[in-house]
């Protein structure tokens, strides 16, 4: 990894934004250094110190650095995913739920197909958040245990696909 911030697994960014050793991928490392802002604080380096507390830390994280999370995909020329966990995600909601899907969502899908299935599950309950966040914006029904299983799916089926990696 070309990053002097990355060290036997653990980001020092995160790290540091965490004030303890947070872990990190491959791909979340790559998506970082194609960042506007890499190898600093942005929304990879934010997601992983959040994603890597609980309670009341995790909360406090999120109210420093959630702002890094929050993006339109309207703000970013974005070249168009090959597929992923994100794009699985969004077939299956399709599928079994709704037509209906917002910018919110669509970003978010993106970024899981971006960061690769590693990512995913390890930040499966930021995603589910976010998730639930835009379902309640949308007056749409939610329920998490449920979401949670089909981003396991989604994860399976990009994996199936040999999409699992992310991409940059």
């Amino acid at each position: 990894m070309d990053c002097e911030f990355f060290n036997d697994g653990v980001c020092g960014v995160a790290s540091r934004m965490a004030k303890r050793d947070v872990q990190t991928n491959p791909s979340a490392c790559k998506y970082c250094l194609t960042h506007k802002n890499p190898k600093s604080e942005n929304k990879v380096t934010a997601s992983l110190a959040i994603g890597s507390s609980e309670g009341e830390d995790q909360q406090i994280l999120f109210e420093i650095y959630g702002k890094h999370l929050k993006t339109s995909a309207k703000k970013e020329k974005r070249k168009p995913s090959p597929g992923g966990p994100g794009t699985e995600l969004i077939r299956l909601i399709k599928a079994i739920a709704t037509k209906k899907i917002c910018s919110r969502c669509t970003s978010l899908a993106y970024d899981m197909d971006r960061l690769g299935c590693g990512w995913v599950k390890e930040n499966r309950e930021d995603i589910l958040d976010q998730m639930a966040e835009n379902a309640k914006k949308l007056k749409m029904p939610f329920v998490r245990p449920v979401v949670s299983r089909l981003i396991g799916i989604a994860c399976w089926k990009a994996k199936k696909k040999g999409l699992c990696g992310g991409f940059t």
